[in-house]
């Protein structure tokens, strides 16, 4: 009878075990870069070189790595000399996640060029609760927006209308990757928007 006992107390403790083990392989305990790379699968970087730079300098795509006020990214592919991809296959939405958080006026300048699909498409960007809108025009181009940030946030969200691999408009082609925007340059400042100058960016 102590022996039937002690068995079903081993299989209570070891099932017991085994459901932690479980729940910890679901659930690691890892930080969000971690989980972006290994896990989700939604970054090209997983512990990218660091170039010095300030906020209102700006983000850099064509610059290898990723600049010291940049916590990491979802969403981008990887570098190239002239820029990065957004790539959809990674994930639909990019997810650029600033060290510091943003409060009240901001004013966000990008640079990008669509892909041949993209073009005259609308591109939403997202800044904690706060949503703008703009429509995309052929080749690299500028573009100025104000946001209100009631709560401070971290996070900027990119959302292009359509990606596709480039096979779509060159049969030539055999990148895989679900392209919509080029990305160039990226500045938040704090403040409300002022007419862009060539020579401030």
């Amino acid at each position: 009878m102590k022996n039937i006992n002690f068995n079903y107390l081993l299989i209570f403790f070891l099932s017991l075990f085994y459901l932690w083990i479980v729940f910890l392989i679901v659930n690691p305990n890892v930080s969000e870069e971690y989980r972006a790379y290994y896990i989700e699968r939604i970054t090209s970087d997983w512990r990218p070189l660091r170039y010095t730079a300030v906020v209102s300098e700006g983000f850099d795509f064509s610059k290898p790595g990723l600049p010291s006020f940049i916590r990491y990214t979802a969403g981008i592919s990887y570098h190239e000399s002239w820029g990065r991809w957004t790539d959809a296959s990674l994930k639909k939405t990019v997810r650029i996640i600033y060290e510091e958080p943003f409060f009240g006026d901001v004013c966000v300048n990008i640079m990008l060029s669509p892909a041949l699909p993209q073009i005259g498409r609308l591109v939403v960007i997202r800044f904690g609760s706060n949503e703008q809108q703009f429509v995309t025009q052929a080749g690299a181009q500028w573009y100025q927006l104000d946001f209100r940030l009631d709560d401070p946030t971290s996070t900027l969200e990119i959302e292009p209308s359509v990606s596709a691999t480039p096979a779509l408009w060159d049969p030539t082609n055999k990148d895989l990757r679900e392209i919509s925007l080029g990305l160039y340059r990226l500045i938040a400042l704090p403040g409300a928007c002022k007419e862009l100058e060539s020579s401030n960016l």
